[in-house]
């Protein structure tokens, strides 16, 4: 094996025809993948400079690659090699967050691969891409992401439990990809980043996934069985029934910020605003205290969102047109909710001061920027959470900026505000085919008046 000081990993394929060498190594800070036959090599930047994103690539690349080795053993080098790159390259452009389409599914198919039901088999690899390319077509940019991360994770636990051939796997296997997926770090990619999922499994911490993030990513690994199954891939999905009880109630999981801790909250946001001179610091705290909007919805908001009625009422037009990368959670998040002057210090013609100075109407209202996770909240959620919380308040255990948005649902069901008033206020779904199918959307002066109730005259004897 070649003696290579700046090989990160390497791997073997040893085959009574054909044996090769792969090796991820560093140059010039920039990660590499090498194959080498013989005295013959080849290299191809895998264009990233992060250990833990290189070290994935390599686990996918070396994963597909042995099986297309497997199906056809007599490869000489030069085939040897197209294959390599084709499979390089697939992997590359699934990772490739392309802003200006928007979309991270690249069109870029691996060799066709033709075997006989004699040597047939089928790698996890193969399997979520296919899925991702024949189903992911239509998804939003957020749930392709978390695709490709739900994909790279079961990559690396099939390899791990050396599970090369999905059309072997029996249900003890997929009950022992559960287990594996239980037992996984929260903030793996920040805490364990430079660590294999070998080395990450050996080690002890106190806090595992939460049972909502591990059913995600059994959803995920069912949907990808189902589809395998429903196109003969596979006899039968072995991955169905393996979703964990979450006995916490949903109302339960997030807390809710007091009045008394918005108020320190917002009297911080402002001191840093007059600081910093950064408008986001108070204005999209502000507006999710006494709108409810969630934080993404706020932050890529343009001028042109921010109307006023005749009737002098300004409201935030929560909606996905616009600016290339906005996004809705759902079809029901897209509504009108009025501002309410002086609730929690709020002033209309400070805030429409600041929104004229914003000039051009397709202009973002905040200086945010969209990034390769698919929102325009990043910077804010960041800053927020890890840093402002923690000044703020003496605890801030089970509260976020989402917080905002639980304590506004408190206020208006403790100002008595009627559920179908307080769900379109919110974004929600009332479960009821009349109410979301032909129902009309409740007049924003009946809205204002609902959120200056819960605000304003409610506000003092009410506390959270």
């Amino acid at each position: 094996m070649m003696n290579n000081k700046n090989s990160v990993l390497s791997a073997i394929n040893n085959h009574s025809i054909i044996k090769y060498y792969l090796f991820l190594y560093l140059r010039n800070t920039v990660y590499y993948i090498r194959i080498k036959q013989g005295n013959k090599n080849t290299s191809l930047s895998l264009k990233t400079v992060k250990r833990h994103i290189a070290v994935r690539l390599f686990t996918v690349i070396k994963h597909e690659l042995s099986f297309i080795i497997k199906d056809k053993p007599t490869l000489d080098y030069e085939q040897l090699v197209s294959y390599f790159k084709a499979t390089v390259s697939n992997e590359f452009n699934h990772q490739d967050n392309n802003q200006s389409n928007n979309c991270l599914l690249i069109q870029t198919a691996l060799p066709n691969l033709k075997q006989s039901k004699e040597n047939y088999f089928l790698s996890i690899t193969t399997s979520c891409n296919n899925y991702i390319q024949e189903k992911g077509s239509n998804w939003k940019y957020a749930t392709q992401l978390s695709s490709q991360a739900n994909k790279a994770l079961l990559i690396e636990i099939f390899d791990y439990l050396k599970l090369d051939d999905v059309t072997k796997i029996t249900r003890k296997d997929m009950l022992e990809v559960r287990e594996v997926i239980k037992r996984l770090p929260v903030n793996r990619k920040q805490i364990f980043k430079e660590q294999s999922l070998k080395e990450v499994l050996a080690q002890h911490y106190n806090k595992t996934l939460s049972t909502r993030t591990i059913n995600g990513h059994l959803i995920f690994l069912s949907s990808v069985f189902n589809w395998a199954e429903k196109n003969d891939l596979i006899k039968k999905n072995l991955a169905t029934d393996l979703l964990l009880k979450d006995s916490q109630k949903e109302a339960d999981k997030r807390n809710a910020f007091c009045i008394k801790q918005i108020e320190l909250i917002l009297s911080s946001c402002k001191a840093y605003y007059a600081r910093n001179g950064l408008a986001w610091q108070y204005f999209i705290p502000l507006l999710s205290a006494i709108t409810g909007a969630r934080l993404n919805e706020i932050c890529q908001l343009q001028v042109k969102d921010v109307i006023k009625t005749d009737n002098n009422i300004i409201y935030l037009d929560i909606n996905a047109y616009g600016i290339e990368g906005k996004s809705l959670k759902n079809q029901y998040s897209a509504r009108t909710i009025p501002l309410v002057n002086h609730a929690f210090g709020f002033d209309c013609n400070e805030f429409m001061d600041y929104v004229s100075s914003r000039k051009h109407q397709d202009n973002l209202l905040f200086d945010v920027t969209w990034t390769d996770k698919g929102r325009y909240s990043d910077k804010v959620s960041k800053w927020f959470n890890r840093t402002l919380l923690k000044q703020t308040l003496n605890s801030a255990n089970g509260l976020s900026f989402h917080s905002f948005r639980h304590s506004l649902a408190t206020l208006l069901k403790n100002s008595g505000i009627p559920l179908s008033t307080a769900q379109q206020i919110l974004g929600h779904s009332s479960n009821s085919l009349a109410y979301d199918t032909y129902g009309k959307a409740i007049h924003i002066e009946t809205l204002h008046h609902s959120l200056e109730k819960a605000l304003v005259k409610s506000l003092k004897r009410i506390d959270l």
